[in-house]
């Protein structure tokens, strides 16, 4: 049941509880959407559908980046791994896209200040992936990073 692994659960959010499983579908518009004008209400629409397609997006290319993570953490005694470069230059690849992803459809995050959060995020990223790209022998710590895209996963899973 639910309550067997709760701590495996929060830890890596892989599900709703059994409540919000049984809720009943809302029939009335969201409250964000009531009172909304038509106009209001298309642009909110369009807001969530270039949401939806940022999450396809990143279902497309974070899997990927923990599958090489993953290789990378069992490698990491070898410093001259490939997979720790690849790791590497998908992150910055996937980074760069999603850049550029961000700043072609705003609308696709929530608000302009979690898209300057995300892309304040990115530049860092990229600047801090720029040690590894120069000095591959240190490549084996991309992976120490990129852990935290298991999350990523079962959070966009979790919304699509």
């Amino acid at each position: 049941g639910s309550s067997t692994f709760p701590l495996l659960r929060c830890f890596f959010f892989l599900g709703s509880t059994s409540a919000q499983k049984t809720a009943p579908p809302m029939e009335s518009p969201s409250p964000h959407m009531a009172g909304l004008d038509g106009k209001a209400a298309d642009e909110a629409a369009k807001g969530k559908a270039a949401s939806l397609m940022h999450d396809r997006f990143n279902m497309v290319f974070i899997p990927p980046i923990v599958a090489l993570t993953g290789l990378s953490l069992l490698k990491s005694s070898d410093r001259q791994a490939g997979v720790h470069t690849a790791l590497t230059w998908t992150t910055f690849g996937y980074i760069v896209a999603d850049i550029f992803y961000n700043a072609l459809v705003p609308r696709c995050q929530p608000g302009k200040v979690r898209l300057g959060s995300i892309l304040f995020h990115h530049f860092v990223t990229c600047w801090l992936l720029w040690h590894p790209i120069k000095f591959p022998d240190e490549g084996h710590i991309t992976a120490l990073c990129t852990i935290v895209e298991v999350n990523t996963v079962f959070q966009t899973m979790n919304k699509i």
